[in-house]
């Protein structure tokens, strides 16, 4: 009887050792912890077109242009999974490369006006949830204070020219999606638009509404 109580006992403290460890091992699925796929540090690179317009100062007007135009874009950032790794919430910054070149004709004096943007910048706050039984799928908001500065160039019918400098400040906002493809690797897709104000200030033309859509590959540490 005693040996027999001591093979019980045995028993029950093997399985507990072994049932521990499973579970730590993550090889036990009941206690498997699962993988956040989007907390912590990440880089992030995207591609697509955006709401590209630029204005020019001229004699109480600001003449302004606009396209859709391709942008490569670099996001490092940091995000956090929070209340059961269901919500995240994220800060990131941008920098980005753009087909930037607008051209317009300023209508009162036939000038040509010309501007040049190749560069991009900005920082953003991203929000989301996260779903999924695996928890890896995040449908996400952003909002995006984005800055270019352009060039410009006035060219009248003598071919005399004047240059000028022009910034325009604004905000991209929208939504997302974002899976993992692969180990530490996520893809996402971004569709948004963009806000401007310009106050008091007399413009040729008001920005239209044109969507943003990009394309995205996350690095997460």
């Amino acid at each position: 009887m005693v040996i027999l109580k001591k093979v019980v006992l045995t028993s029950i403290i093997l399985w507990c050792y072994f049932g521990n460890a499973r579970a730590q091992d993550g090889s036990g699925n009941k206690h498997q912890t699962a993988r956040k796929y989007f907390d912590g540090l990440y880089f992030g690179t995207s591609m697509g077109y955006q709401n590209i317009f630029g204005g020019a100062f001229i004699n109480g007007l600001d003449l302004l242009a606009q396209k859709n135009g391709f942008v490569l874009e670099f996001s490092p950032g940091w995000r956090k999974q929070v209340f059961n790794d269901r919500v995240m919430i994220g800060f990131e910054l941008q920098f980005g490369f753009t087909d930037g070149d607008l051209k317009t004709v300023d209508p009162r004096y036939q000038w040509e006006v010309s501007y040049e943007n190749k560069f991009q910048r900005g920082f953003g706050l991203t929000a989301g949830a996260v779903l999924g039984t695996r928890k890896n799928t995040l449908l996400y908001t952003y909002a995006k204070i984005t800055n270019r500065s352009f060039d410009i160039t006035f060219t009248d019918d003598s071919g005399f020219t004047h240059h000028q400098e022009d910034r325009q400040r604004f905000l991209r906002y929208g939504l997302g999606i974002e899976r993992p493809i692969r180990e530490k690797i996520n893809a996402s897709l971004m569709v948004g638009g963009v806000y401007t104000d310009y106050g008091d200030l007399e413009t040729s033309q008001n920005v239209q509404d044109r969507l943003d859509v990009n394309l995205g590959l996350i690095f997460q540490f």
